[in-house]
């Protein structure tokens, strides 16, 4: 059977290594589309799953860990979607990667980090209801100054971005003051407004490609560090409590266990509802279509 490891930037060291694609979420989701290949394996958190199984509805999509959630996405239930929406009927409806499949079946389009900015600009809506983080949709505000943004839920985050605070970067700042301040955006506001760059792990690590930087204080979750000092021998600085504990729940040794078993047991095996992936399928693509 032939098998495709698909890897998060967010992910061990060891598990990026076992990978044939690592990315962030748009190029996770852009390598779906093209993957030709029976069996996909995941190695992120559910909803990047669900994401990759949308795209790939006949085949086997698996897991190293079913445990492996986003704290963010479950912050949102659809229902209380349906039901905030129903108050806003003239906005349209933005779903962060990070949330479930029945939530992004609520919705009209979907985004990543690094296209977030550009999907909202692409809307003809002027209101548009932001899920579920509230720091990226400020962050989207601030650059699509004349739509309307809604955040919803009030407290949606990232509870790893949302924890680094300004004096965090300044204390590392000070330590090291001849770095780039580097940060992803779903960091509070003034955490952004306190970088040299804002953007996704990709382009956090392009940045550092096109602009050899040797050294970077880096806000976002560690992983991203070795992939960054591997392939641009950039110094990586990383506030010690910026690491996901869901994305580290896989490990080597689990990647290879499942590339191993003749036979996936079933927790590990992402399936959905035909009807929802038929959904979130039309959202995946209006993103494409926006994007292109």
């Amino acid at each position: 059977m032939e098998t495709f490891v698909l890897a998060h930037n967010y992910q061990r060291p060891d598990v990026q290594l076992m990978a044939d694609t690592v990315g962030d979420s748009l190029e996770l989701a852009l390598e779906a589309r093209e993957i030709d290949a029976d069996r996909i394996v995941m190695c992120g958190v559910d909803f990047m799953a669900e994401v990759v199984k949308t795209l790939n509805p006949d085949r086997e999509v698996v897991v190293p860990d079913h445990r492996a959630a986003c704290g963010m996405a479950m912050r949102l239930r659809a229902k209380e979607l349906r039901e905030f929406r129903r108050e806003h009927p003239d906005a349209a409806v933005v779903a962060y990667v990070n949330t479930s499949a029945e939530v992004k079946a609520e919705a009209d389009v979907m985004c990543t980090s690094a296209n977030a900015v550009e999907v909202v600009s692409s809307l003809p809506e002027d209101k548009i209801i932001f899920v579920p983080d509230g720091n990226l949709a400020a962050w989207v505000q601030k650059h699509v100054p004349d739509k309307e943004v809604i955040p919803f839920p009030e407290h949606g985050c990232c509870p790893t971005h949302h924890s680094l605070s300004p004096s965090d970067l300044r204390e590392l700042c000070s330590q090291h003051p001849d770095a780039t301040v580097v940060v992803h955006p779903e960091c509070p506001p003034e955490v952004c407004a306190m970088a040299d760059f804002v953007g996704s792990t990709s382009q956090i690590l392009q940045y550092c490609e096109k602009k050899d930087v040797s050294k970077i204080v880096m806000g976002t979750e560690e992983g991203l560090a070795f992939r960054i000092r591997r392939e641009t021998g950039t110094e990586v600085i990383v506030p010690g409590h910026m690491v996901c504990p869901d994305m580290k729940i896989n490990t080597g040794e689990k990647v290879e266990r499942v590339l191993e078993a003749r036979h996936t047991p079933e927790p590990l095996r992402v399936e959905l509802d035909p009807d929802i992936i038929s959904q979130v399928e039309e959202v995946v693509e209006e993103m494409f279509r926006l994007t292109r």
